[in-house]
């Protein structure tokens, strides 16, 4: 036999001896990668059920809670209910957004405010769109008193879902001396509740000639004859404020109502106050 075939001997002595020597602890250190990746998969199977239960628990408490809130603004509604209401039933659609929206709702005032929106919708179905309860959803504590308070200065033009706050000559009429300031108004047309005028656009409010205007002012009637030239600078309410107007508490500010009445006087516009007759639109409240 040449070299070669000695070398080619040597070479499988050499693997047999060492299959022979490491063999066992090749064997051995296979065993214990396979423990440990079973150890592995034990130890993932345990975590994934852990996350699971824990995942289970918060939405169980998610749900809890989400109900208590539920159930504080039905009890809420129980009480503002009237004794009789529409036979007209709210949309299904509706209430599933209603519920959707205010369930997360922990503040008590604003839990107050939801109470509100379900019982106009009782009374009356179709008082709000789900766009005003989305826009509520968002609506913060804070925002909703500047609301509020700007309702405080709210007309209504009766007969139309038109809600205005009138703007008289400002020489006249100091808003904020009166608790409303210009920042006020620009915070409230940024969230979507009013329009403004700006450098380039006023919103003036005008009729026809002859006609009989009959403006609400918390519950006060007034009419006028619109003369030629009576027109007013005005902040129309968006739809949604218009639509969370009656339910925004607000109480009317009889100063400003006063400077309102002078100041179109002083124009030449006279409104007399309606005794004995109610307005016929919503008015705050």
């Amino acid at each position: 036999m040449g070299p070669l075939g000695k070398t080619s001997e040597a070479i499988g002595k050499l693997a047999d001896l060492t299959r022979f020597l490491l063999g066992p602890a090749i064997t051995r250190r296979q065993a214990k990668a396979d423990a440990a990746g079973a150890v592995i998969r034990a130890q993932g199977e345990t975590e994934a059920d852990e996350l699971r239960a824990r995942a289970h628990a918060r939405l169980e408490l998610l749900n809890v809670n989400r109900q208590q809130r539920l159930e504080a603004v039905i009890g809420k509604t129980r009480a503002l209910l009237p004794k009789r209401v529409t036979s007209e039933p709210v949309e299904p659609d509706w209430f599933a957004e209603f519920v959707n929206n205010c369930q997360d709702v922990s503040n008590d005032d604003m839990q107050t405010v939801w109470s509100k929106i379900l019982t106009s919708e009782l009374v009356k179905p179709g008082s709000f769109s789900k766009r005003t309860l989305n826009f509520v959803r968002l609506l913060s504590m804070e925002e909703a008193r500047l609301f509020t308070r700007f309702c405080s200065f709210v007309w209504v033009v009766e007969g139309e879902k038109i809600a205005l706050h009138f703007r008289p000559i400002p020489a006249r009429v100091e808003l904020p001396r009166l608790g409303l300031s210009f920042a006020d108004l620009l915070r409230l047309e940024a969230i979507g509740l009013c329009h403004t005028p700006d450098d380039v656009v006023t919103i003036y409010w005008s009729w026809p000639v002859g006609a009989e205007v009959r403006l609400v002012f918390h519950g006060r009637v007034f009419r006028t004859k619109v003369a030629e030239g009576f027109k007013i600078i005005t902040l129309p309410l968006t739809e949604v404020g218009s639509e969370l107007l009656p339910i925004c508490g607000a109480e009317p500010n009889e100063e400003y109502l006063n400077l309102c009445l002078e100041s179109w006087k002083s124009e030449g516009f006279e409104l007399t106050e309606v005794t004995g007759e109610g307005p016929t639109t919503a008015s705050p409240r």
